[in-house]
């Protein structure tokens, strides 16, 4: 589309201005063409240069975790490849984590009242019925009221 574009633009210059543009548009395309093949010759270069570099570093660094792996048992092998899988575990259960933080907040807030609510009940069991009736009062009327305030002050 971009192409067929430039060349309906090529032709109306052709036609407005004359030979004089198809002049321009040959020299910009040669100048176009030596700043691609120099930039394809020195990238090449770039590459060669870093891979000089960094090359002995990583033959000494690859030979030595072979010499280590060569020296460990094979349960020892067998560890180090559970303990890289579970690293990587927790790498992307972090990042699962992060990208779904409030829905798992959420689903974290219900499931606690699968532990808060049979310790509040068997709590509950453990008062003497002269102090339950008037705690179930406060609780019932004393915090929500409380909460509501709270709420309403930081909602202003």
């Amino acid at each position: 589309a971009i192409v067929g574009l430039w060349l309906i633009w090529l032709l109306t210059s052709l036609v407005r201005e004359g030979e004089g543009v198809l002049r321009t548009v040959t020299m910009r395309f040669t100048h176009a063409n030596h700043s691609t093949k120099a930039f394809v010759r020195h990238g090449g270069m770039m590459l060669a240069a870093w891979g000089s570099l960094l090359a002995p570093f990583v033959a000494d660094v690859s030979s030595l975790i072979g010499q280590m792996w060569s020296k460990l048992s094979l349960e020892e092998q067998a560890l180090v490849v559970l303990g890289l899988f579970v690293l990587y575990g927790g790498y992307q259960t972090y990042k699962a984590v992060q990208k779904r933080a409030d829905a798992i907040m959420f689903v974290l807030f219900q499931v606690s009242y699968l532990v808060v609510g049979p310790c509040i009940y068997l709590g509950w069991r453990c008062i003497p019925p002269s102090y339950s009736q008037p705690l179930v009062t406060v609780v019932l009327t004393v915090i929500p009221t409380c909460m509501s305030v709270l709420a309403f002050n930081r909602a202003q």
